[in-house]
C-alpha cells in the first residue's frame, strides 16, 4: 500500500502541489531510493538481527515516515517521508520470507513463500480501488490510513509471530555480504528483478492517468479500475507458483513473461484504442508481469552461495527490485513528456530484451 498511495494520489498532489506529470512521477520512484542503495546491507541486517525484529522496525518506520507526511504536507518532507518509507518497506519485504522460512514448516513453506509474493498487487489494489474514498478529504487522509495500517501491521507481528530461534541472530561479518555480491547467482536474481520492476511500475504506476486519458472521466473510477487491474497481478502470482510446481522451468517462464508482457505493453501504450480494449489489455499485462516474481524467488535457494545467505540473497534480489522502481517510473515520466506514450512502449520493450538476454545468459 505505501507504493500504491502515491499513483493512487497522483492527480490529487498534482493539483494541490503544484506538479508536473514527470515531477509526481518522482514521489513514486523516492520510495525505492534507500533500498535501490543498501538492499543487501538490510538483508544482512535481517540475517543478524533476526527477521522479526527487522520487519517490525521496517514497519514502524514506514507508518512513522507516512504520519510525518501527511502533517507537513510540504514537498520536501513529502519527498524526505517517502525516502524513509523506502527504507521500512525495503526491510520489511526483504525480513518476511526470511520470517515465513523459520516459521512455517518445510511442506508448507512454498506455498506459503507463493502467497507471500502477492503482497505488491493486493497492496496496490488496496490503495488504488480504497483511494477514493479517502482522497475526498485530500491525499493526506490516505498517508494517514496507510500509517495505521502500518502501525496495526506491527502489532500483529510482535503479538502473533513466532519467537525465532536463537541460531538465527548469528553475527553476519561483512565478509558473508561480500560473498553475496561477488556471487553470480545473487547478482543475475537481482538484475533480473530490477528489469522486472522498472518494467512493471513504468505502466502500472501511471494506470488512473492512462485509462483517464482513454476517456474515463472521474478519477475516483479510474483509480478503482487500476486497482482491480493491479489486483489481477495476485492471481499472476498464484499461477506462476502453480506452474513452478507442475515441473515448469523458472527461466524458461520468466523468458516468456518478459516477452508476453512487452508485446502486451506495446499494446496499451501505442494502439489508439477505447477504454474497454486498452482495460483488458492492462488487466493481462498485470497477470502476465506477476508470473516472475514466483519464479525468482524461486530461484533464492539455488542461487545463494550457501543456505545460511538466503536473507542477503533476497536482500541483493529486492535491492534490485528498489532500483527499478526508482528508475522505471523516472524514466517513464521523462520519456512521455518528451516522446510521448509510444517512448515509453520502447523503453519497456528494451527491459524486456534485456531481461530475456540475461535469463539466457544465466541459465542453470
Amino acid at each position: 500500500m505505501q507504493v500504491g498511495k502515491a499513483p493512487a494520489a497522483m492527480e490529487e498532489m498534482r493539483r494541490t502541489l503544484g506538479l508536473s506529470l514527470h515531477a509526481a512521477s518522482w514521489l513514486l520512484s523516492a520510495i525505492g531510493i534507500v533500498g535501490a542503495l543498501i538492499g543487501v546491507g538490510v538483508g544482512g541486517a535481517a540475517d543478524r538481527l533476526g527477521a522479526k525484529r527487522v520487519a517490525i522496525a521496517g514497519l514502524m518506520l514506514q507508518g512513522t515516515a507516512a504520519a510525518g507526511a501527511a502533517l507537513f504536507p510540504y514537498l520536501p518532507v513529502v519527498f524526505a517521508a517517502r525516502v524513509f518509507e523506502g527504507l521500512g518497506f525495503q526491510a520489511t519485504t526483504v525480513a518476511v520470507p526470511a520470517l515465513i522460512a523459520t516459521a512455517m514448516p518445510r511442506d508448507t513453506r512454498a506455498p506459503a513463500l507463493a502467497a507471500w509474493s502477492t503482497f505488491m498487487p493486493v497492496g496496490l489494489c488496496v490503495a488504488l480501488a480504497g483511494a477514493p474514498l479517502l482522497l475526498t478529504h485530500g491525499w493526506q487522509a490516505l498517508w494517514w490510513a496507510s500509517a495505521l495500517l502500518a502501525f496495526a501491521w506491527a502489532v500483529l507481528l510482535l503479538i502473533w509471530a513466532p519467537r525465532e530461534p536463537q541460531r538465527e541472530r548469528h553475527r553476519f561479518p561483512a565478509a558473508a555480504l561480500l560473498e553475496v555480491v561477488h556471487a553470480s547467482g545473487p547478482r543475475l536474481l537481482g538484475v533480473l528483478f530490477f528489469l522486472f520492476s522498472a518494467t512493471y511500475f513504468s505502466l502500472a504506476g501511471f494506470l488512473p492517468v492512462l485509462l483517464m486519458q482513454a476517456g474515463v472521466q472521474d478519477p475516483s473510477h479510474a483509480s478503482r479500475l487500476a486497482g482491480w487491474a493491479v489486483l489481477a497481478g495476485a492471481a499472476g502470482n498464484l499461477l506462476g507458483a502453480w506452474l513452478l510446481a507442475r515441473g515448469v522451468c523458472a527461466q524458461r517462464l520468466v523468458r516468456a513473461a518478459f516477452l508476453l508482457t512487452a508485446i502486451c505493453t506495446t499494446g496499451v501504450l501505442m494502439i489508439n484504442s477505447g477504454v474497454v480494449l486498452r482495460y483488458a489489455l492492462c488487466l493481462v499485462f498485470c497477470v502476465l508481469s506477476a508470473l516472475i516474481p514466483p519464479a525468482l524467488f524461486a530461484q533464492v535457494p539455488l542461487r545463494a552461495p550457501r543456505p545460511e545467505l538466503a536473507g542477503a540473497t533476497t536482500g541483493i534480489m529486492m535491492q534490485g527490485n528498489s532500483l527499478g522502481l526508482v528508475l522505471g517510473p523516472a524514466l517513464a515520466g521523462a520519456a512521455q513528456a518528451r516522446w510521448s506514450w509510444p517512448a515509453v512502449a520502447l523503453l519497456v520493450a528494451s527491459f524486456c530484451a534485456t531481461a530475456m538476454a540475461a535469463a539466457v545468459g544465466g541459465k542453470r
